[in-house]
């Protein structure tokens, strides 16, 4: 009889409540409330019942919602595949598994087929060419699709030639030069794409000997415009042994304003092995260097024997006469041996921009000198030359960066990333702070040098 009250209780509550409410709404009630108060009730839906996704990938999952930010998601089995609070959904491996999305009292279900990845399919081409006018080469781009590392031999491929004035491909591939200049190539396979760019050059660099005719000759001269009129690579490294190197100032007459004016892309070579041997002449590796730009090169085991001694260039202009012109040298490392007193990298700096240069300076036989130059001899800053991560480290004796310095029209020489140093260890920290470790020998005890190819 104990177990009845209780229930008794509830229901004599229940009936009082149900005595005191009122059984019809007033009229003033129902004013009160408004359409614009009544909540729409929560939604959500997937736009597809089912879906296929490859193992490994993920993906937004195709719903729609009423309540943004509140869908909460659930797998089935989340060793097939889970969802994040977002709706991504990370499938995991292969099966079925079905997904539910639920808000308040609405809910959806979606089923999801992990399928096997499909096999990754790539086209593998050289992403740089390189061609030349003077031997008038054809390349064969020789295309090859795999997936998964596998070749597939009866791939098809088509080409396109963005500019054809520059070069040209032909059905099968074969790039043939027409103008200097760079171009982009494209080959297709199916719904796949590479790019390929093909750089065209004046003159391509084999021998010791074509490197001292593209030195010598007017190919490479100044020009009116003030703009490198004829442009070579280094196709390979050059060794200088046995070969006497005639560079293109190595005969006090032609110290003059017909300067060396071309571009010469060293491609991450060495050139190594060169002995100046007739001291009684201004020696340098280019000469005077007007509308000049040389980059991409390491040069090795070189020495010098004349006090008139530039170590790139013999001067250096960036503005000569009335024309402005642009002295470019970039990513170059010098291994040099002097005697006698050093002229720098430069004897004389008329402003030109150096970036990414480091060289090592070392002694003929031990001997110390009073007076090595790091950047230059002379300085006289016609227009404002431009020198960011320039290291030169002698083991020659002290160095100072410039020896006489004259500015013109306020227009200094900003010598901030210029390190001259006879230490060893400010040679090494200066490199490791400044040069990028993808293309320079980097250690905390040695100079930097270059990674070439």
């Amino acid at each position: 009889m104990k177990r009845n009250i209780p229930l008794l209780l509830c229901s004599a509550l229940f009936c009082l409540a149900s005595c005191t409410k009122p059984a019809v709404e007033t009229s003033s009630s129902l004013d009160a409330v408004s359409s614009t108060n009544i909540i729409e009730a929560a939604t959500v839906s997937f736009t597809k019942q089912e879906i296929s996704v490859e193992e490994e990938s993920q993906l937004t999952l195709p719903y729609e919602t009423n309540r943004p930010g509140q869908v909460m998601f659930a797998s089935s089995d989340e060793s097939i595949a889970v969802v994040s609070k977002t709706g991504v959904l990370l499938a995991k491996k292969v099966g079925d598994v079905v997904i539910r999305a639920a808000v308040e009292d609405a809910a959806a279900s979606l089923t999801v087929h992990v399928i096997p990845a499909k096999g990754e399919a790539v086209i593998s081409v050289p992403s740089k060419i390189y061609l030349d006018l003077k031997n008038k080469g054809t390349v064969a781009l020789n295309p090859k699709l795999s997936r998964d590392g596998v070749e597939d031999a009866t791939a098809s491929f088509t080409y396109e030639s963005k500019d054809p004035t520059i070069a040209s491909v032909n059905d099968q591939g074969i790039v043939t030069p027409v103008k200097t200049g760079s171009v982009l190539l494209t080959i297709k396979s199916g719904n796949l794409t590479a790019n390929v760019l093909a750089d065209v050059y004046d003159e391509a660099i084999h021998t010791p000997q074509e490197f001292t005719t593209f030195l010598t000759t007017g190919r490479a001269k100044y020009t009116a415009q003030g703009v490198p009129n004829y442009r070579a690579y280094l196709a390979n490294d050059l060794d200088f042994q046995g070969v006497v190197y005639e560079g293109y100032l190595t005969d006090a007459s032609r110290n003059d304003a017909a300067a060396f004016s071309a571009e010469f892309n060293g491609c991450f070579h060495v050139i190594k092995n060169i002995t100046f041997t007739n001291d009684g002449n201004p020696q340098s590796l280019f000469g005077q260097c007007i509308a000049s730009n040389i980059y991409d090169i390491a040069f090795l085991n070189v020495t010098y024997t004349s006090e008139q001694a530039g170590g790139l260039a013999w001067s250096v202009a960036k503005k000569w006469s009335t024309v402005s012109t642009g002295a470019r040298f970039e990513n170059i490392y010098l291994d040099l041996h002097i005697e006698n007193n050093f002229g720098g990298l430069v004897s004389t700096f008329y402003g030109n921009d150096m970036t990414n240069v480091v060289a090592k300076l070392s002694p003929l036989d031990g001997v110390t000198y009073d007076t090595v130059r790091g950047l230059a001899t002379n300085a006289y800053n016609w227009d404002q030359g431009i020198l960011q991560n320039v290291i030169v480290y002698s083991a020659c004796g002290s160095i100072t960066s410039i020896g006489h310095a004259e500015y013109l029209s306020g227009r200094e020489l900003d010598t901030s990333s210029l390190h001259c140093t006879d230490s060893l260890t400010e040679a090494a920290y200066w490199g490791m702070n400044l040069l990028d470790t993808s293309r320079w020998h980097l250690s905390p005890t040695e100079c930097p040098s270059m990674i070439t190819e």
